[in-house]
Formats: C-alpha cells, structure tokens, sequence
C-alpha cells in the first residue's frame, strides 16, 4: 500500500511538472485552465492525502514564486527525493518536513523581502516627499529668479540713460579737469606775483627799519617812529605867519630854511619851532634856494646880478666866483650830498641845460642838453643820487638823465603849467608840485603816477617841497603860510 502511495506521488509530482510546463509555454490566460485540472484531480481522487495536494501546492507556489524552469524545479525536487522513490511513511514524512522546512525558510525570505520592500517603499516615500519639499524650493527660487529676471531687464532699460549720464559726468570731468589746470598756472602765476610783492614788501620793511635806526640816531622823539603809510599823509603843520614860504630845504641838523620872495627874506625853524630871520636887500627876484652840508644857504635869484648867492650858517652873505653869474634865465636849484650845485636854465644848445658849480661858484660843467627837448623851458632840477639818476621838469614833462647828462626817456604831466618844480624821495620817488593846481603827484621811476597829494583842497598854491634824510615831505602852503609836513 505505502509503495503504490509513492508511485501515485510520484505520478501526481510529475503530473505536477507536466503541468507546470504547459503552463510556462502558454500565456498567461492559460492558467485559470490548470487551476481547473486541479480541482477535478482533486475531485475524482478524494483518497489523496491532503498532505500531498498541500506538497503540491508548495511546490507549485515555489515554482511560481521564484519563477523557476520545469528543469531546475524537477531537479531541486529530486535532490530531495534522493536516486529512488521512499518505500516507507517515514520517508514521506521526512520529505514533507524537508519541504515545510523548506518552505518556512522561503517564507522567511519572502517576509524579509517583503519588509525590505516595506523599508524601500518608506524610503522612496521619504525620498518623495524630499523630492515634493525640493520642487517646492525649486518653484520658490524659480519665483525669485523671474523676479530677479524682472529686476535685470528694468536695470537693463536704465542702463543707456546711465551711459548717457556717464558721458555728460566725463564730459564735465574734462571741463573740470582744465578749469584745474588753467587754476594752477593762475595760482603759479600768483606765487611769482606773490613773491615780487614779497620782494618789495621786504624793501619797504627794511626801509621802515633804516627810518626808524636813523630817528633814533638823530635823537627824534623818543626813537620810536613809525614808517610813512603807503599813501603820505599829513603829518603836522606850523604857520610862517607873516612869511610866505615861497622855496624851502633841510639841513643836517633836522632845520627848516625857507625862502620868502614877497618879503625877500629867509627864515631858519629849528625842530622846536624856534626860527631865525634874516633880510636880505641883494634879492630882486628869487625862485628857488637849497642848503649844503654844512648848513649854508643858497639862494637863485632871476634878476638880480649875481644870480646864485650864498649865505652862511650865522646869516652872513658869502663871496662866489663870478663865474657863478654867468647864466641865463635861472629857474631851478640843487646841491647833492657832495655839495655840489645844480642849476637848471636857458642859454644851451637847444635852449634848456643844467650847468654844475662848486660851493665857490665855479662853473664846472654843463648837463642834460638834448634834442628831445627842443626849447622845452627847464624849470626845475633834481638829483637821485641812489640810483644816479637826474630829473629835470618842463611845462609839459619830466625828462630822465643819466647821471653823466644823457638823455633816458620823459614821460607827459597830468598839467600844462610854468609854476612846477620837482624833488627826489629817498627810494627815487619822483614828486611835482603843481602850483595852479595845489596838488604835488608823485610817479616811481618809470612815470607811472602812484598818488596825488592835496586832493582835499589842504594846499593853497605851494611852490616848492623838500625831502629830508628820513623820507619826510615838506611842503611851502604859500596862501595858508604854513609850512605842512607829509610821512
């Protein structure tokens, strides 16, 4: 009974893998037709134990499971049989146990598959939803990107009016650029402006410093005087009431001579206002006078016979040299630091001549005789001994002379007058007193008029000035009888 049990196991095993095979070669709609077959084996075959339809089974879900060939599966299947059928229950027993053992582990595999499924299946459902968090973030930069895009094609729009902008900024960049340079050589041309002015600044300072060394020297006021504005101003004044000062000079001892033609006499004022008067009955017609270093006075006198005559420190008249009278039409006097004496009148060559005489009255030579003033009548002369130059005035200009006579160049007045005389300031100031106009004009070296004194109508007809060792102004204010003193 046991061996026709095998052999019906056996038969249905390999009925089993028959079917397995025609199942394989078929479609798939073929295999509810095997199902089938099964049930009504089943069926018609009740004595089948169900053990073995459940061996069946297994195999058959092992088969499909694994998808196992016909081949491998009737091999695995007959590794467990052995080389021949069981004879007895207890090796079918053993056989089903190996099977369900068999099984089980199958079954432990599938299960740790399937929760390896389950543990990818969470990871790609975890991977998803990074994915949905990463299309989320992708979306919100996208969202960022068009607004950036937008931001950049506003930017793009401005860009040609920031262009432009840069063109015209470059443009007044390059104005600006040559305004600096034409600044700069303005302010290079400043600094050597500057420093000219520096330079006579520095003169100016230092000739203020020599004044004030020289006051004190001369035991002035308390040796503390200050330098003479720019511009000479009206010191102080002292009446010659009843003299008119027609003419007047400096000595060395700080005295003041002065020369009245109306009453033909000479006043000395000393520095405290003190004056000594002497009158002279030899003047016919006196025009100009001038003292020497050691205090004598010189008096020019167009009509009387000795034209130049000399008076002495104590007022006494002195002898000159008859030479002394031989001149023509005299108008103007000098003496220089040397003593030596210059007289400006008529009788040259072309009419005008300075001749030079001692302090005796000899004649030693004649001057400033040119063409250029051709019958010009010179009526006043004066020497700048400093920068050796002599000036001699006419009715209409003053000419420059080197100090040998020749001639430098002349320059026209602001008038058309015969009363003028001219002197010399201590840096070559050149001054010409105006009588007609009251007005005394100061020019620099070259004629170039610098200022004009008396334009507050302070001055009344005044004939002549003098400049003293320290660079002040006197002036004779004939009508105001007063003599006016200008630092």
């Amino acid at each position: 009974m046991k061996k026709l049990l095998t052999a019906l196991l056996a038969s249905l095993v390999l009925l089993g893998f028959s079917a397995s095979a025609w199942a394989h070669e078929t479609s798939s709609k073929k295999q509810p037709c095997l199902a089938k077959k099964v049930t009504r084996y089943r069926h018609h075959h009740p004595k089948i134990d169900k053990h073995k339809l459940k061996v069946l089974k297994q195999f058959k879900e092992l088969k499909n499971t694994y998808a196992r060939s016909i081949e491998d599966a009737r091999q695995m299947f007959l590794e467990f049989l052995g080389s021949s059928l069981p004879a007895a229950d207890a090796d079918i027993q053993k056989i089903r146990d190996e099977y369900e053992r068999q099984i089980g582990v199958l079954n432990e595999t599938i299960a740790s598959d399937e929760a390896q499924l389950t543990q990818a299946n969470q990871t790609i459902a975890s991977q998803q939803q990074q994915l949905a968090l990463a299309d989320d973030t992708i979306a919100a930069q996208k969202q960022q990107l068009d607004a950036a895009n937008e931001t950049l094609a506003a930017l793009q729009l401005q860009i040609p009016v920031l262009n432009q902008k840069i063109i015209s900024l470059n443009a007044q960049l390059a104005t600006a650029d040559q305004t600096i340079i034409s600044l700069q050589n303005q302010v290079t041309d400043m600094g050597a402006t500057i420093t000219a002015k520096q330079a006579e600044i520095d003169a100016v300072t230092q000739t203020c410093d020599d004044r004030v060394a020289d006051e004190y020297d001369i035991g002035l006021a308390d040796g503390m005087a200050e330098c003479p504005a720019t511009e000479p101003q009206l010191a102080t004044s002292w009446s010659t009431d009843p003299l008119y000062p027609y003419a007047l000079d400096t000595d060395g001892s700080g005295n003041v001579v002065i020369l009245d033609d109306y009453n033909m006499a000479i006043a000395k004022y000393d520095s405290n206002g003190q004056s000594t008067r002497w009158d002279l009955d030899t003047l016919q017609q006196p025009v100009d006078l001038a003292v020497d270093s050691q205090g004598a006075v010189y008096v020019l006198d167009r009509l009387a016979s000795d034209h130049l005559q000399k008076i002495g420190s104590d007022g006494q008249s002195v002898v000159l040299d008859p030479d002394s009278t031989a001149m023509m039409d005299p108008a103007g006097l000098f003496i220089d630091s040397q003593d030596n004496i210059y007289v400006a009148n008529m009788g040259g060559v072309y009419g005008g001549r300075v001749l030079v005489f001692n302090t005796s009255g000899v004649y030693q030579k004649t001057l400033c005789e040119t063409a250029e003033l051709l019958y010009e009548p010179y009526l006043d002369v004066a020497v700048d001994e400093q920068n050796h130059f002599i000036y001699v005035v006419t009715g209409t200009k003053v000419a420059k002379f080197g100090i040998d006579g020749d001639f430098v160049g002349s320059w026209p007045l602001q008038t058309n007058s015969k009363n003028l005389s001219i002197s010399v300031g201590r840096q070559g100031q050149v001054y010409v007193v105006d009588t007609a106009a009251s007005r005394i004009y100061q020019y620099n070296m070259d004629g170039g008029l610098v200022y004009t004194i008396g334009t507050n109508n302070e001055l009344n007809w005044p004939y002549h000035m003098a400049v003293d060792a320290l660079g002040r102004i006197y002036v004779g204010d004939y009508f105001n009888g007063q003599v006016k003193v200008y630092r």
